[in-house]
């Protein structure tokens, strides 16, 4: 399976990672503003990532293609929230949630003040 490194699609509004610590700040992260590049803020990079890992014996090899996956990054590079936009095939979907939530980014930001939002990523599957 080739891989490589997902392009950024766009950007869309989202929720920064909640905080575990108290209930008061989960409320307090849940209603902040939420930025777009297009707002004037420059959007996350991939710092560093995980390749998918596919089961042995269940690889098909007529199956090639992308998944586009909705994910949030939070103001520290943590993704979270991240869903499935444009399937390719369960298992494949899965495996690439699974791949998209151990990646770290580094944050959007607005002047020099790291903010979260929402962004497309495109998993490419290409199987030999």
């Amino acid at each position: 399976m080739l891989l490589g490194i997902p392009l950024i699609l766009g950007t869309a509004l989202a929720q920064t990672q909640p905080s575990s610590k108290t209930d008061s700040r989960i409320s307090d992260e849940s209603s902040e503003h939420i930025y777009s590049p297009k707002e004037g803020v420059k959007p996350p990079k991939v710092r560093e990532w995980h390749d998918p890992e596919y089961p042995k014996g269940r690889r098909n090899s007529d199956t090639n293609g992308d998944v586009v996956l909705s994910v949030v990054v939070g103001k520290t590079g943590v993704p979270r929230d991240v869903t499935v936009v444009r399937s390719l095939r369960p298992d494949l979907d899965e495996i690439a949630v699974d791949a998209v939530k151990k990646w770290k980014f580094v944050p959007a930001t607005k002047g020099e003040k790291p903010v979260a939002c929402r962004i497309l990523l495109e998993i490419p599957f290409r199987f030999n």
